[in-house]
């Protein structure tokens, strides 16, 4: 299955020029901070955009940690970067991340691309959304025509998709999943991001407590019937995962392993880490009903879906109905 992409949607998708000796690449090398997995999608997506606008091959390094080649394999667009065909070109390297990424991305409403980005090779490490910033730069109105009808959460979808594809050992981990929807079962996912807690302390802020958590087993308590419905929940916290555990053990399915974040968890079991993030937002995307907080990592998981019903978003002790048009995911947000 090539999750995610919808072929009911003319998107016009357009492709970065294979045949260019130039290339435009997201970079996360462990020589500076790149953020969570959301805030790398986000980088990835805005990288590809420009190098649609910049005419140029398109690549993504991600090797900070568990290389990305090891989760990951090209689909339409081939990625993958030899370093032989870059080394001897010149370079340009720009690290924008947290108030310099908000910064350039509005800069970029305006810029001239061609003229500020004349090098060979551009490196990004961005973590903001440009795909709003970027569209609205008329001197590549041509270049970004395919953008013109598509909402946010489709943008993400295509490209996405089109570029990554899961290797067979990831991809095999979601048949338990994939046997829930076979056996008629609805899937009832929430994505739960508490922030700093004592399982990721290196969390840079609070998002959200456990005081609040039980809108969220109230919520849950309707759908507490095995011969309908799995819960699964995605989260920061072991406590959050543990309580949902015990209160609905009958209904409750999981992605075994450790709670992990990609940059801020202990560098321990680095690629079973990554392999369960990758997995829980798949699955988050496959849910009949989703709750999303307030992460980057679950706004995109909505994308994916490509589904507004039954989509709900957790604001501190409030669940309420939304759409991938709701405030949570304007753009200047995140």
């Amino acid at each position: 299955m090539n999750f995610g992409i919808r072929s009911d949607v003319n998107t016009g998708f357009s492709y970065s020029n294979a045949n260019s000796s130039k290339y435009v690449i997201y970079i996360c090398d462990g020589k500076n901070l790149c953020g969570g997995y959301g805030d790398r999608q986000k980088g990835i997506v805005a990288s590809y955009i420009i190098s649609v606008m910049l005419n140029r091959q398109f690549g993504v390094i991600m090797n900070d940690s568990c290389d990305i080649k090891q989760m990951f394999k090209p689909n339409q667009i081939n990625w993958i970067v030899d370093n032989n065909d870059i080394k001897s070109k010149t370079s340009k390297r720009i690290t924008a991340i947290d108030g310099y990424s908000n910064k350039l991305r509005k800069s970029m409403i305006e810029m001239d691309l061609d003229q500020e980005y004349k090098e060979e090779v551009i490196f990004f490490s961005l973590n903001l959304e440009f795909v709003f910033y970027l569209r609205q730069n008329k001197r590549y109105e041509k270049q970004l025509k395919w953008l013109e009808h598509l909402s946010m959460s489709e943008i993400y979808n295509v490209v996405w998709h089109s570029i990554f594809k899961l290797r067979p050992h990831i991809q095999e981990k979601l048949d338990p999943f994939l046997d829930l929807k076979k056996q008629g079962l609805k899937l009832i996912s929430a994505q739960i991001r508490l922030g700093k807690n004592p399982t990721i302390p290196r969390d840079s802020r609070v998002v959200n407590s456990l005081n609040n958590m039980n809108v969220l087993w109230q919520f849950y308590k309707k759908y507490n019937d095995s011969s309908k419905y799995r819960i699964f929940i995605s989260t920061d916290s072991d406590t959050v995962r543990e309580k949902a555990r015990s209160i609905f053990p009958d209904v409750y399915s999981d992605v075994p392993g450790k709670v992990f974040h990609v940059e801020r968890s202990n560098k321990t079991d680095i690629c079973n880490g990554w392999r369960k993030v990758i997995l829980d937002q798949v699955i988050l995307s496959l849910s009949d009903v989703l709750v999303i907080s307030n992460s980057g990592f679950g706004r995109i998981a909505a994308f994916f879906r490509q589904n507004e019903n039954d989509l709900y978003c957790l604001n501190l002790d409030k669940i309420r109905r939304c759409t991938t048009q709701s405030e949570i995911f304007i753009e200047k947000s995140w």
